[in-house]
């Protein structure tokens, strides 16, 4: 995306973030009322590689996941064919040595978001700009780690799992809830198999905002099937609704994250 100046252009993937669970706005003035489109309860966000990406993402269909990132490895340019293939859909990447030139010709590509993977990358890649940037936080995290997280600019956070945990227990999603509460950004699952259905409206409470899905570890099946459980989860509920503990501030740390994804209802 490229900056205007004078004007603050949020990344998509923030955006759709933001609008998880919402409904889209309803027609203005006498416009023919239509079926109004909620986002998902959860985004997919599919992991893939560049050897043989852009014939992979042609024949992927359109709505398989909400947006595709990129692992780089020590490559930092995107091929011309992979660049065509990616030019309707929502993208990013995954680095952790690409230099500001290379950042910003990835952004001339489409580029929307970057998931840093070390850090030992360089700390220009914390410069601002249009992109959103993530980072890996793990089970077990601590106060002393999770507050440079919150005043970095960083709009999302990655939670390794793996196969172990499904399905969740009392004490998993315990230790979940520990590592996610510590921080106040969008929180990404990645996972390395689908989840059971049951396990997602866990899942989506504490709060975690999208799943990443490595594409080249779940077959087509197993990904169509997410896609439908989490067209069909309803929305979470705002904490408000849950009691007074929600309610608690976290000591030391900023102010408790807002949940916004609310279940909008039609006034009839």
């Amino acid at each position: 995306m490229a900056a205007i100046k004078g004007i603050s252009i949020v990344a998509k993937l923030t955006e759709r973030l933001e609008e998880l669970g919402k409904q889209s706005p309803a027609p203005l003035g006498f416009a023919r009322p239509s079926a109004r489109r909620r986002s998902p309860a959860m985004l997919i966000i599919g992991e893939i590689g560049l050897a043989d990406a852009a014939s992979r993402i042609a024949a992927m269909r359109d709505n398989a996941v909400d947006a595709l990132i990129l692992r780089l490895g020590d490559k930092h340019a995107i091929p011309e064919d992979l660049v065509t293939a990616l030019d309707s859909r929502h993208w990013g990447v995954i680095s952790g040595g690409a230099t500001e030139d290379e950042v910003g010709e990835l952004q001339k590509a489409g580029c929307d978001f970057m998931l840093i993977d070390s850090a030992q990358a360089p700390a220009a890649l914390l410069k601002e700009n249009d992109m959103a940037r993530g980072f890996a936080i793990h089970i077990g995290l601590t106060e002393e780690e999770a507050r440079p997280l919150e005043d970095l600019p960083f709009e999302f956070l990655v939670l390794e799992s793996n196969r172990s945990w499904w399905p969740l227990t009392v004490n998993q999603v315990m230790r979940m809830q520990g590592a996610v509460s510590l921080v106040s950004k969008h929180i990404v699952l990645k996972v390395e198999a689908c989840p059971p259905t049951g396990d997602l409206p866990l899942i989506r409470d504490l709060p975690i905002d999208a799943l990443l899905v490595d594409l080249s570890r779940m077959p087509a099946v197993e990904l169509d099937a997410l896609r439908k459980a989490i067209d069909e989860l309803s929305p979470r509920k705002p904490r408000s609704e849950k009691g007074p503990a929600a309610l608690v501030p976290r000591i030391g740390m900023g102010p408790a994250r807002e949940e916004e994804h609310e279940d909008d209802e039609d006034d009839e």
